[in-house]
């Protein structure tokens, strides 16, 4: 424990230094603290620094802890998004227990208790009695779109899956079917997959677009969009024509597109996603950017592109989903065209090269596929394995910074 304590000391210290150094904030619990992150992506030795005292804190509270508090968590958290209280406190002073119950609906006794076991951790706060405001997390939720959109999907899809998983594995021994999983059984629908109930609901689909995007961006530390456009070198490309497989609303095309203004993109996504995209081009880049309604389960129809870039798309799939996705793709690339896709690269068990931050984001994205599609996170070798045999050895490797992996097609 000690130990553990001395690095939290220890790099706490300099981390504050160096914010005072440069004129950054604090981290800080009050409303008007920046959010979602306070250190600029620009600066990876302040980042490291903040991660290794987060792996610190959160060994030294899992040594100390005794009964953990977990399932209460959500309950609270769902019961606040649900009656969305987040809108009903002013961003600026207070509003009664009274007001609040009153605007969501919901009993002011519960109310009361729900949201005083919030404020023990840090959502919201009773300045006076019978008074509440915002911290930085709640306020956040106000301000980010994004943020509610990601705290939606994980306190319902995800939250509901999990809760459902244990059954899910009895029920269907040995799966990896994408639709006989926690997600499907949890939100009754077995047998379909995450995607196809977001079909059948649209505005679940689009609140995912915007999670997505939520996680992307910077300063969420998951691996933001700045993250793509600098892992590999988009402007020695060219002029070269881009199409993003799965790309959502393209928010890490524009990304892209921001550091190589040669690059034009066509936006592939099943059509409810594509409608939504094409209502919200991107500002200063519309005439750089297409948009069309792809399955990338169906064959590929633009044979003539220089990248196909997947984000985070792969780690959807169970083994044999992806190599019927590689199946479809590969025989329509021309030679030399590139697929460049950015994934979790999961550390290997005992890699001590990777941080315990490493180790715990990676494997908690893992149960996180598990329970959403019976897909998985790969390792450095899991993928060049998966990616030499749905390309029948007609690829050949490259390797981008960080989360960025890349094959180019052999002519």
């Amino acid at each position: 424990m000690l130990e553990l304590a001395h690095t939290i000391s220890e790099r706490s210290a300099r981390l504050e230094g160096a914010l005072k150094g440069k004129d950054l904030p604090l981290p800080s619990f009050a409303a008007d603290a920046p959010t979602p992150d306070f250190i600029p992506d620009d600066e990876p030795e302040l980042r490291g620094w903040r991660d290794e005292i987060w792996a610190a804190t959160q060994q030294l509270h899992d040594l100390v802890s005794g009964v953990k508090t977990a399932w209460v968590d959500m309950t609270m958290l769902e019961t606040i998004n649900e009656y969305n209280i987040w809108q009903c406190v002013p961003l600026e002073g207070t509003a009664s227990y009274a007001s609040i119950s009153e605007k969501a609906g919901l009993d002011e006794d519960k109310c009361r208790r729900i949201l005083r076991y919030a404020m023990t951790n840090h959502v919201f706060h009773e300045p006076e009695p019978e008074q509440v405001a915002h911290t930085a997390i709640s306020a956040m939720l106000v301000k980010e779109q994004g943020a509610r959109d990601f705290g939606g999907h994980c306190l319902e899809e995800l939250h509901y899956g999990t809760a459902s998983q244990v059954k899910a594995m009895k029920k269907w021994p040995g799966s990896v079917h994408p639709g006989e999983t926690g997600n499907s059984l949890g939100l009754g629908v077995d047998g379909k997959t995450i995607f196809e109930f977001f079909g059948m609901e649209p505005w679940r689909a689009q609140r995912f677009g915007g999670a997505m995007g939520f996680l992307g961006s910077s300063g969420t530390n998951l691996a933001p969009e700045i993250e793509v456009a600098r892992g590999y070198p988009w402007q020695s490309l060219g002029k070269a024509k881009v199409v993003d497989c799965g790309g959502s609303r393209g928010h890490v095309s524009v990304a892209i597109a921001n550091v190589a203004p040669d690059l034009s993109f066509v936006i592939q996504d099943l059509p409810e996603v594509v409608s939504q995209a094409e209502a919200h081009p991107p500002d200063g880049l519309k005439e750089r950017f297409q948009y069309q309604a792809h399955d990338f389960f169906k064959p590929q129809p633009i044979k003539d592109a220089d990248v196909y870039f997947f984000r985070r798309i792969f780690h959807d799939w169970p083994d044999e989903s992806c190599l019927q996705i590689l199946e479809n793709l590969v025989p329509n690339m021309k030679a030399g065209s590139r697929i460049i896709m950015d994934e979790t690269i999961l550390p290997a068990p005992g890699d001590s090269s990777a941080t315990y931050y490493e180790h715990k984001v990676g494997r908690t994205l893992d149960m996180q596929m598990l329970v959403a599609a019976n897909s998985r996170e790969r390792t450095l070798q899991d993928w060049q394995k998966l990616f030499v045999k749905g390309g029948n050895e007609k690829l050949s490797f490259e390797r981008g910074e960080k989360s960025i992996l890349a094959w180019v097609k052999k002519g």
